[in-house]
């Protein structure tokens, strides 16, 4: 039996305009907010006929497209109303059977999708779609015969025609989902009528009374839910009531028990803190024996390591035979430098042997899994040649030779003198921060021009060179670190600049931060 809102809206159905403009449909709302991305405006909107080619559809039906804004992710046709006294909520419209344009698009209502058969079919789109005139918009198909409500409660259909109110319902979310904002925009649409088609009209009546059927089975089954639900939650208080009386008596068992465990478990803990203090007494003798075999070994190793600390300095003194055009004072201070900092010295013939000294010191690096390298080197007029080697021999070589390693950032710090053009933080430096791409380090080599006259005096800016390689950099803790300083001139003797850097100043530094400092002194060709 129909419900009391119970209405059946029997219309004219109506053809379309072929163009979806201002004539054909007129927004009820005039106090709209047009800045608002949840209202729909006339300029919106565009309506076309349905060729009636797929399944479900039909030429009687049209296509609504609707603007999709930012903010907006799906739209719902509704009722424009609800009832007179305004008790009763307004219905979505529904399509009576699937059809492949938006049939498809699921509704989501009181965080549940609606499958059942008497909600499916919503005119609802939370697809975007393309339209030449609209750009992106929801796309719904709405067929001649539209209903809303349900059986047991307020439902209908409506034919389309002449003044038929349609509310469409913008969401903030995808879906129809209440839980965000939505905003309604009621519009009244004209189209041109036809007679109504009888044969559509009684499937449509069958279509409600069974749907009557269906609610009154859906009652029946409610209600025989629901004793069944009584007669379960009896059982389960029946249930209940025997497994508390049962465990009041396991729990008076276990006290009992427990009381009695307590008991030997107290005996057992004071018997092992007796077996525990007899065996802390016997690790603190083996302690102090072990103590003193690490003592004694100690004092044998820094035995062995002052003798080949002493055999080191033998062979350091020895006299190196220097290649011609090597600075003997700048060789003494890189071989410094290289010994304080852990490192190797080099002594190169300049472009003859520069690139495959290179290649020797990266050979040399373990282990090559993750690896930070600065390479400081000399841009002096001195250094015009073996820079042309550096960016057409050596850089070749390197990029072969980086295939050996898994991971290596590669920095590149050029220094001159503190008359020169180069300053940074105070230093006569310039500074090109870590990268882990070739084409970009190369990039960094073909930066500095030597004209030839840069660096006057002999002394250069070494120390500084150093300092600024350790400090400026953000090297990473867990990288195996390495300098590799390229140079042909003697650091200054006296500190220089408001920083006063020394050769134990960037020792020092290196060896806190765990860099290698290696040295490749080259001849002067100045």
């Amino acid at each position: 039996m129909r419900n009391k809102f119970s209405i059946i809206k029997t219309v004219f159905f109506l053809f379309l305009f072929f163009y979806a403009e201002a004539a054909f449909c007129q927004q009820a709302d005039d106090d709209a907010d047009a800045n608002d991305p949840m209202t729909v405006l006339q300029s919106d909107i565009y309506v076309e006929y349905n060729d009636g080619k797929l399944p479900g559809t039909s030429s009687k039906g049209v296509n609504l497209y609707v603007r999709k804004k930012d903010g907006v992710k799906s739209v719902l046709l509704v009722e424009t109303s609800t009832d007179p006294e305004r008790k009763m909520d307004n219905y979505a419209y529904r399509a009576e059977q699937f059809n492949p344009v938006n049939g498809h698009e699921r509704r989501l209502l009181n965080g549940n999708f609606l499958e059942s058969r008497g909600a499916r079919y919503s005119l609802v789109s939370s697809t975007v779609t393309k339209h030449p005139k609209l750009g992106e918009c929801f796309l719904i198909y709405i067929p001649p015969v539209i209903v809303y409500g349900y059986p047991w409660e307020r439902h209908g259909s409506v034919t389309l025609g002449k003044g038929t109110f349609v509310n469409i319902r913008t969401f903030e979310k995808k879906y129809a989902d209440y839980t965000g904002r939505y905003k309604d925009n009621p519009f009244v649409f004209d189209f041109n009528s036809v007679p109504p088609n009888s044969s559509e009209m009684e499937a449509q009546k069958k279509k409600w009374l069974d749907a009557e059927e269906e609610a009154k089975r859906r009652q029946a089954e409610i209600e025989a839910q629901e004793a069944e639900r009584r007669r379960q939650s009896k059982l389960a208080n029946e249930e209940a009531a025997r497994k508390r009386k049962q465990a009041i008596e396991e729990e008076m068992e276990a006290r009992k028990k427990q009381a009695l465990e307590e008991e030997m478990e107290a005996r057992r803990k004071q018997a092992e803190l007796a077996e525990k203090e007899a065996e802390r007494k016997r690790q603190e003798k083996l302690a102090e024996e072990e103590a003193e075999r690490k003592k004694e070994e100690a004092r044998k190793a820094e035995e062995e390591a002052r003798r080949k600390q002493e055999e080191l300095a033998k062979k350091e003194e020895a006299p190196v035979e220097l290649v011609g055009g090597i600075d003997p004072k700048a060789a003494k201070k890189f071989k410094e430098i290289s010994s304080g900092g852990g490192g190797l010295i080099t002594y190169s013939k300049g472009p003859q042997t520069l690139t495959k000294d290179l290649v020797k010191l990266m050979d040399k690096i373990e282990p090559k899994d993750k690896v930070d390298i600065v390479f400081a080197v000399d841009t002096t007029g001195s250094m015009k040649n073996d820079m042309k080697t550096l960016r057409a021999k050596w850089v070749p070589e390197l990029r072969q030779q980086l295939r050996e390693f898994k991971d290596i950032r590669m920095g590149l710090l050029c220094y001159r003198d503190y008359k020169d053009d180069y300053s940074l933080n105070g230093l006569p430096v310039k500074m090109f921060d870590f990268t882990s791409d070739i084409d970009k380090f190369v990039k960094y080599l073909n930066t500095p021009v030597i004209k030839g006259l840069e660096g006057g005096d002999v002394p250069e800016a070494v120390y500084e060179a150093l300092f600024a390689s350790i400090y400026f950099y953000k090297w990473r803790d867990d990288a195996e670190k390495v300098i590799i300083l390229i140079g042909d001139a003697e650091p200054h003797r006296t500190p220089r600049g408001t920083k006063k850097i020394t050769q134990k100043t960037v020792t020092e530094g290196a060896k806190k931060k765990g860099i290698k400092l290696n040295c490749i002194i080259v001849p002067n060709t100045k």
